[in-house]
């Protein structure tokens, strides 16, 4: 068997899952679960206004605000019940429409396309902010010399009076000085700290970039690797190597995405001489599959209770499910072989699970076909039933797929 995804298939397959679910958000059914949602969250917040507004009110408003609490609790709880339903509804349709679901895409991979180009980030640092530089010591004024009153000669007492105010400017002025000396070191030094943090910041900052610049490169480097396997299996691909031609069709089915609810997964081996693909699909349990259809709101029990699928309609559904994922992988196979490596497909169809009887996990096969291209292409799969067309084909599928019921092989369909 083929390896299950290798690293070109692994991404297409998350390529693809992202687009699904674009697309999912985008439909009618999903926008329509939440207009009910939003709906249900609307009605919920005014019945807890009017819950509170009741606690508050004097017995004679309280009863019709009880009242109008129960009203709106009731028509939230009745549209959660709706947003349920049509979430489930979405759900089951997306199960049901698996088939026509990739008729309307192409699943041709043109391999150049998965070229790479490195996506560096924009670079950050934790230390990019420059630092606040410190505030410096304000300069206080000059001291004021404050002449004695009066004028004249600087004799007897007045010569007293200068001298103590000249010796009163000179402390004050000799103590202005100290003070803005011890000012502008303190200053000085807070200078010298900011600028070695500083400085110790735009090393962090380098340090930083060199390691960016490394991620960088290791980024390019692992794309230059990625993009120089592409080249080679292009190069392979071309020359129809049979492991490349593998490799491509592994890329395919990656490229297949399913419902959230299925789990498929494939395995598959090539006979490039013969041109024939041989396939095993691995289908979801039957359990696995959503059992409820609908949801609806019991008032008298205040609360949310599902509706269940029929066991026939259960049936029915998992019956058209291996059917519809079965067409679907062949429609894929073929539509995406446009160098015509295939000329048939031999599938098997099954589920792996504990056989009640032994314990032992099995593979059980529920349907098998082998068809021409020839015969697939004059199909017009918009328009058949899935497990009819196969019959007409010449497959063998199971009496009961959900009871899990093994196909018979006495019909001699290649099944490998």
């Amino acid at each position: 068997m083929a390896r299950r995804r290798g690293f070109f298939a692994e991404l297409q397959h998350q390529a693809a899952v992202a687009e699904r679910n674009r697309q999912r958000a985008a439909a009618a059914e999903f926008r329509q679960h939440q207009q009910w949602q939003r709906e249900a969250q609307r009605l919920a917040a005014a019945s807890q206004r009017a819950r509170e507004q009741a606690a508050r009110a004097d017995a004679r408003t309280r009863a019709a605000l009880e009242k109008e609490q129960a009203k709106l609790h009731a028509e939230a709880q009745a549209a959660e019940a709706e947003a349920m339903t049509a979430e489930v509804t979405a759900q089951l349709k997306e199960i049901d429409d698996v088939l026509l679901a990739t008729l309307d895409v192409d699943d041709y991979v043109d391999l150049g396309s998965l070229r790479a180009t490195p996506e560096h980030p924009p670079f950050t640092s934790p230390h990019q902010t420059p630092l606040r530089a410190p505030a410096l010591t304000p300069v206080e004024p000059l001291p004021a010399y404050h002449p004695p009153p009066g004028t004249g000669k600087r004799t007897g007492r007045r010569a007293q009076d200068c001298y103590r105010a000249d010796r009163a400017f000179m402390n004050a002025f000799y103590w202005w000085c100290d003070r803005r000396t011890a000012a502008m070191q303190a200053d000085a030094a807070r200078l010298a700290a900011h600028a070695e943090a500083e400085r110790q910041r735009l090393a962090r900052v380098q340090a930083d970039r060199e390691t960016y610049d490394q991620q960088c490169r290791n980024r390019i480097a692992e794309t230059d690797r990625r993009n120089a396997d592409l080249d080679d299996l292009i190069r392979r691909f071309a020359a129809r190597d049979p492991a490349a031609v593998e490799e491509y069709f592994s890329i395919v089915l990656g490229n297949s995405a399913y419902p959230d609810d299925l789990d498929i997964d494939h395995q598959f081996t090539l006979d490039a001489r013969a041109r024939e693909l041989t396939i095993t699909v691995e289908l979801s349990h039957p359990e696995d599959l959503p059992t409820d259809k609908a949801f609806r709101y019991v008032k008298a029990r205040d609360e949310i209770t599902p509706v269940a699928q029929t066991q026939t309609e259960r049936r029915n559904r998992y019956a058209a499910l291996v059917a519809n994922v079965s067409m679907r992988t062949i429609h894929e196979l073929y539509e995406a072989d446009r160098a015509d490596h295939l000329r048939t497909v031999s599938l098997a169809a099954g589920v792996h699970h504990t056989d009640p009887a032994t314990g032992r996990s099995t593979f059980t096969t529920l349907l098998a076909v082998a068809v021409d291209r020839a015969d697939f292409e004059s199909l017009i799969l918009d328009r058949v039933d899935a497990a009819a067309s196969l019959r007409h084909l010449g497959a063998v599928i199971s009496r009961s797929p959900a009871a899990l019921t093994p196909i018979g092989t006495s019909a001699g369909v290649r099944t490998r």
